[in-house]
């Protein structure tokens, strides 16, 4: 430091005997003659001294065109001396600032006084400078022809003033509150947002101590942070503060340690934010998740119980439908056992009509046919005629019955045999022509399966000459695996497959319902496929055998 300020006083000393030196030229330049005995070692070490300045010295002309300028320019504009003689200053100074230099260059020539400026000039790259300026006319015989001027580089000062003000619009600005302390903790500076946090304008609390804005119960808690900023070198967290009326606030504090150039501590800063909403916030937050629980804790109760109940339901469901699964067993099984006991009653039945009513009506017959060859009366022999002819009718209609009833066929040779005798029956009973194919996979059936399907196709072939109005019929029968399927198809009128419920309820009666739900009963299906005009097949699936009987 000591070596700058003697540099320093160097200069002013040079600067001072310079000065002296121009006045002298200035008479000189007024007196010429008086001038020839200046010349020599003085003009020499003059120049020495001009040259090795660290200011830029330089002389203008009337018209603002540089006629002189010292070499000090060069490491500021990076121009040589040699290219900016003979150059318009105004072409070096900034565009914004050029009427302040201009203002400046006239009021020298016009007052004669020594004008100070600061203005902006652009370097060779065309990077901005500041020049500070000061200068004054020179003359010639009495006559301004110009003006002689020093210059001074402030660029480094100048930016460092911008900087600092944008510092300073930053923190004034600022949302929020800013404070600088010295260690003692008074008070330096607070920016209008930190003196309002706490009710006071910003002059009423600078070189106050910071205790100002705590209550006695919130000291030590604002020592422990100094004391943190001091050890640790920062304290960030919550802290409450007082207003100047008393009440308080909670405030997310963000303090830190200042050092001077030399890295000692020299103050605190303390960045300061309200945050009294936020902790509203926080709290209201915390009842919201209370209250969230709460419903959670009933919801969750509620559900519990509803799964308790769902699954009680469940549990008297699966009841219900292990009961329906045994009453549908059961009701398989009575309906196999109608079936069979069905059955075993035709084929009492038509044994009896067999053996007792035909054979008496044979016998009958016999019996007539011999009263009528013992007979000479014509009349007596014409009734004798006519019982033997009633008798025949009955003994087939008997015949017949009992072929009704139970069709020996279906047990003395089985279910393929007997569908073909059906057949035969239905063509010559209804005229309808009625074709049987067998895939010869059909056996070995159950009793009551067969049955059960004989009547079915039977059935099936009573509502085809009733209501189908069909010309031909034709009956399939295969094996699928453990399933045997028949189909029975016709070509008559047919019908909508949408009212096909409808139509054999109307038109099929009992008979084709209780064969679907015997059909269902023993575990197999019945499908119906029609259209109008193309006629009708109907589709039986049934199981080779009926599983054990369910009591």
């Amino acid at each position: 430091m000591a070596g700058k300020r003697q540099t320093k006083a160097q200069l002013l000393e040079e600067l001072e005997t310079l000065r002296l030196r121009v006045e002298e030229l200035e008479k000189r330049e007024r007196h010429p003659k008086r001038a020839e005995s200046g010349k020599g070692e003085n003009g020499d070490s003059l120049r020495t001294l001009v040259e090795n300045m660290n200011d830029v010295l330089y002389t203008l002309d009337a018209d603002g065109l540089i006629t002189y300028i010292s070499p000090a320019i060069t490491p500021i504009l990076e121009y040589d001396p040699s290219e900016l003689i003979g150059r318009s200053l105004w072409g070096l100074v900034y565009e914004e600032d050029l009427f302040l230099a201009k203002d400046q260059f006239q009021k020298i020539i016009a007052t004669g006084r020594v004008i100070r400026r600061e203005y902006r000039v652009l370097d060779r790259s065309g990077k901005i400078r500041w020049l500070r300026t000061s200068g004054k006319p020179s003359y010639k015989e009495d006559e301004v022809i110009g003006l002689r001027g020093v210059a001074t580089d402030v660029t480094k000062r100048k930016w460092a003033e911008e900087r600092l003000h944008l510092l300073s619009q930053a923190v004034e600005q600022s949302s929020e509150g800013i404070a600088l302390s010295d260690l003692e903790g008074n008070v330096l500076f607070a920016n209008k947002a930190f003196a309002d946090l706490h009710g006071y304008e910003v002059e009423e609390i600078i070189g106050k101590h910071i205790s100002i804005f705590h209550t006695p119960e919130q000291i030590p808690a604002a020592e422990e942070a100094i004391r943190q900023v001091r050890d640790r070198g920062k304290f960030i967290g919550e802290s409450w503060h007082a207003r100047r009326d008393g009440t308080v606030f909670p405030g997310l504090m963000h303090n830190s340690l200042l050092r001077g150039s030399r890295g000692r501590p020299i103050g605190v800063m303390e960045m300061l934010r309200d945050i009294t909403d936020l902790k509203k916030a926080e709290e209201k937050l915390r009842e919201n998740q209370t209250e969230l629980e709460r419903r959670v804790k009933e919801r969750t109760a509620d559900l519990m119980k509803a799964k308790e109940d769902l699954t009680s339901e469940l549990k008297r469901g699966k009841e219900t439908m292990n009961h329906l699964i045994t009453y549908q067993r059961r009701l398989r099984s009575l309906a196999s056992e109608l079936t069979l006991t069905e059955e075993r009653e035709r084929r009492q039945i038509a044994a009896y009509l067999h053996d007792n009513i035909g054979h008496a009506l044979a016998m009958a017959r016999i019996k007539l046919d011999s009263l009528r060859s013992l007979v000479a009366s014509a009349d007596v022999a014409a009734s004798l005629d006519d019982a033997t002819d009633m008798i025949k009718a009955a003994i087939q209609e008997v015949r017949s019955l009992t072929f009704e009833l139970s069709p020996p066929v279906l047990h003395e040779l089985g279910f393929a045999e007997a569908v073909d005798w059906l057949a035969e029956q239905f063509h010559k009973v209804n005229g309808i022509s009625c074709t049987v194919a067998i895939d010869g996979q059909v056996n070995p059936l159950a009793d009551e399966i067969s049955i059960f399907l004989f009547h079915s196709v039977r059935e099936l072939l009573v509502n085809v000459a009733k209501h189908a109005g069909a010309k031909s019929t034709a009956i399939s029968i295969n094996r699928d695996e453990e399933h045997i399927v028949i189909k029975v198809e016709d070509d008559g009128v047919g019908f909508s497959p949408s009212k096909s419920d409808s139509y054999f309820q109307e038109n099929g009666g009992f008979g084709l319902f209780s064969i679907r739900e015997r059909f269902e009963s023993i575990g197999g299906t019945m499908a119906i496929a029609s259209q109008p005009g193309k006629g009708c097949c109907v589709t039986l699936s049934a199981p080779l055998s009926i599983g054990p009987l369910v009591p």
